[in-house]
């Protein structure tokens, strides 16, 4: 029986394979888990960095702009990116991690679709907790949703 760390990140290696050329953001919630996942995603030859707030400010700067000039196309980071961050165009926000609450979700996913632009919001349930805190925001919100099974 696989973990859940595995089974998504197994999910989230297939999904990032063909995507070579988009910007996604992949959320986690902890420092630790940001940097399993970058471990995992160079392990499999993909262009990807990470932020946390356990970085120098310049570091993270330095990142940033990679990302936004497409020179490294998947970051993963904790909420600290969530927030005031102006980056146009991210084609995808994955929640590797479900947030911990409805704020973290509005923030996280609302880094997609900036401006007027499109973007897909995914989220990797592992849980049925998490999935219940899914569909109660869905409802609440009235987002579109399209219920994928990847197995």
């Amino acid at each position: 029986m696989e973990t859940p760390f595995r089974e998504k990140s197994h999910l989230l290696v297939n999904f990032l394979r063909p995507k070579k050329s988009e910007l996604i953001l992949v959320f986690a919630n902890t420092k630790i888990n940001v940097e399993r996942i970058e471990k995992l995603l160079k392990k499999e030859n993909l262009a990807v960095d990470y932020i946390h707030s356990g970085l120098s400010q310049g570091r993270r700067q330095r990142v940033l702009n990679k990302f936004r000039n497409k020179q490294m196309p998947i970051l993963i980071a904790t909420d600290v990116a969530a927030r005031g961050l102006h980056i146009s165009n991210i084609d995808y926000v994955i929640n590797y991690d479900f947030p911990q609450n409805l704020e973290f979700y509005i923030h996280r996913i609302g880094r997609t679709g900036r401006a007027g632009a499109s973007g897909k919001a995914i989220s990797l349930i592992s849980s049925a907790r998490e999935k219940s805190q899914l569909m109660s925001i869905i409802r609440q919100k009235k987002y579109p949703l399209e219920l994928i099974d990847w197995k």
